[in-house]
């Protein structure tokens, strides 16, 4: 809290003003559109890609991408069914067997690096990332 208030002190001295509710939404509205637009090629060129190759690690790191970027995997999922004519189940399928593989190439090239990783299955840290993830997608 004293951080808080700090900030408004150092507001009120230099006497800055902060955004009202309208301003905010003014210069909120382009950025939120540009967004829109980055999620929606995105989600355009992974369909692409599906539909002309199948499921591909770059689709998969897209869509994480995507996800991390603030869109919900199952609404990307929606969009995707809709533009491959695939099932949301099949896709979802797809994105996790693109993940597994993934990271099958990551593991090899960490073991030739002399590196040995631990099994996802025992790791708790990408146990912790996994749960994290399925909890933001079922949300």
């Amino acid at each position: 809290m004293s951080f808080l208030r700090d900030t408004a002190r150092q507001f009120q001295k230099r006497r800055c003003n902060i955004l009202t509710e309208k301003q905010f939404d003014t210069v909120l509205a382009p950025v939120m559109d540009l967004i829109e637009v980055y999620q929606q090629s995105i989600i355009n060129d992974i369909a692409k890609r599906i539909s002309k190759m199948g499921m591909s690690s770059a689709s998969a790191w897209q869509a994480k991408r995507l996800n991390e970027s603030g869109a919900l995997f199952e609404d990307i999922l929606k969009q995707l069914s809709v533009l491959t004519g695939k099932s949301e189940a099949v896709l979802s399928t797809a994105f996790e067997q693109a993940g597994a593989t993934s990271i099958k190439y990551d593991d090899a090239i960490y073991r030739a690096a002399g590196l040995n990783p631990v099994p996802l299955n025992l790791s708790p840290a990408m146990l912790r990332v996994l749960d994290a993830g399925i909890r933001k997608t079922n949300n």
